[in-house]
């Protein structure tokens, strides 16, 4: 492994790879600004020192890191009383979506059809970067609801990250925790054997159908007849394999039969089981993140929280309740940034 496992470094890579990034990055820039004059006659009005000497310089930022890190470790004390973070310019770290309560069919259990009323919210979902999950009271979110947006999430990799939020007293959207859909998965499937047997089922269904070549073009557009070799879960919803308008795969297949699976096999016969904060720590405590950043903080207490976070993202809340995620690169971006602007100040 490249990384350490101490993951709230700012250099989040071995020492190894600190001491060979500096030549190999060097090389590349000059390389890239070279070939960028060659091919694409980018105008420059810097000269080659100045060039030569950036370039050396932005190579060494990797050891500069891990000198830092090491005299973190060490226990030395940085005087960062003159550095700001100002959190109001900062947007959500990225692309985000608050996923409408138990996938968009609220504490019921779905017929066939429903499912796709869950696939439509899972396809909203899965062209963003960070979903955003309100367990509100404790009951408006099923594990098995969870199961299908982690499992799709993991298996395209969008959304990367699940953020967790419940009302807690008073405070509504309190910020429970974020990890990553990859790192939830596991869990949420040995939390229960039935999951482990739906989403195994889910996955034949879809291998199944994935050897079924779409119509043909100009034919009639619909979903082509399920040869007879097809068995299981993926004949007894043949329909979920292809777009009936335009006969092409369904790119959600996998989830849509897994929805139907855990329907037949948990949700009809004994109802939803609800997701509380409980819950919650119970089956993700050990991948949960949940470094805050208070708004009402000051500047010193919002620069320690950035520098203490692990690597990853933030969450800002305000009074308690959840605003948004910055990752932690932009928080020390922003840091040194006023470092920055506070010395030419200085200066001038």
């Amino acid at each position: 492994m490249l990384t350490d496992p101490e993951d709230s470094r700012l250099w989040p890579f071995r020492v190894r790879v600190a001491l060979l990034a500096p030549p190999l990055t060097f090389v590349g820039l000059l390389v890239v600004v070279g070939i960028s004059k060659l091919l694409f006659n980018v105008p420059t009005n810097i000269d080659g020192t100045s060039l030569i000497f950036g370039s050396a310089l932005l190579s060494l930022a990797p050891i500069g890191l891990v000198l830092i890190d090491v005299v973190l470790q060490r226990g030395a004390v940085i005087e960062l009383k003159a550095a700001k973070l100002a959190l109001s310019p900062f947007q959500t770290a990225q692309s985000s979506m608050f996923v409408p309560t138990n996938v968009g069919v609220p504490t019921q259990p779905v017929s066939d059809r429903d499912t796709i009323l869950i696939i439509d919210t899972l396809r909203l979902a899965v062209n963003k970067d960070i979903a955003i999950i309100d367990l509100e009271q404790g009951s408006v979110w099923w594990e098995t609801r969870l199961l299908i947006l982690l499992a799709g999430a993991a298996r395209l990799g969008r959304p990367a990250v699940i953020v967790f939020l419940a009302t807690e007293g008073e405070i509504e959207k309190h910020f429970c925790g974020w990890a990553r859909a990859d790192s939830l998965l596991p869990s949420l499937l040995s939390a229960d054997r039935r999951y482990q047997k739906s989403y195994a089922r889910a996955r034949v269904a879809a291998a199944q159908w994935s050897l079924v070549e779409p119509s043909l073009p100009g034919s009639f557009p619909g979903s082509p007849a399920p040869p007879s070799w097809i068995g299981g879960l993926a004949q007894q919803h043949a329909w979920m394999a292809h777009d009936s308008q335009t006969g092409l795969p369904n790119e959600l297949a996998f989830e849509q039969f897994l929805a139907a699976d855990l329907w037949e096999s948990i949700e009809f016969p004994e109802g939803g089981k609800g997701m509380t904060m409980v819950r919650l720590n119970e089956l993700f405590a050990p991948v949960l993140q949940k470094a805050v950043i208070e708004q009402a903080w000051s500047d010193e207490k919002r620069v320690e929280a950035v520098v203490q976070a692990p690597t990853g993202y933030i969450a800002v809340t305000q009074n308690g309740s959840f605003v948004r995620l910055i990752s932690k690169e932009m928080g020390i971006a922003a840091i040194v940034g006023s470092l920055v602007d506070r010395k030419f100040t200085r200066a001038d």
